[in-house]
């Protein structure tokens, strides 16, 4: 088997000459980087699925966050700007300074709920 080198070509033959190759520089770095932008692209696809099972959980999460939110009962609000405490369960209003800074919870229940 013998290799001849001429420029840019490269000659591949064997020794009883059934087979001989002629490959070119440039169409060896046409493989050579086919085979890149394949091993890129499976990068970028991998990438991508990452990233929609990122923002799939992401968004269960946000479901999970947003439902528990929405459906618990609210007790108390507390109203800065007007200064006031409501008690949603009896329905009576407290000044803000009173409930928070005296610890007076009691102005805002019945005598029922403790």
């Amino acid at each position: 088997m013998g290799r001849f080198v001429s420029n840019d070509i490269v000659w591949w033959r064997q020794s009883h000459g059934s087979k001989s190759t002629v490959e070119c520089s440039s169409e060896k770095r046409k493989r050579q980087t086919n085979w890149l932008n394949s091993i890129l692209q499976a990068f970028r696809l991998e990438n991508k699925i990452r990233s929609v099972e990122r923002d799939r959980k992401a968004a269960e999460k946000k479901a999970k966050r947003d439902d528990a939110i929405h459906n618990t009962p609210v007790i108390r609000t507390y109203d800065y700007k007007k200064g006031t405490v409501k008690d949603h369960r009896t329905g009576k209003i407290a000044s803000l300074k009173q409930v928070v800074q005296k610890g007076r919870i009691d102005l805002l229940k019945d005598k029922e709920i403790k």
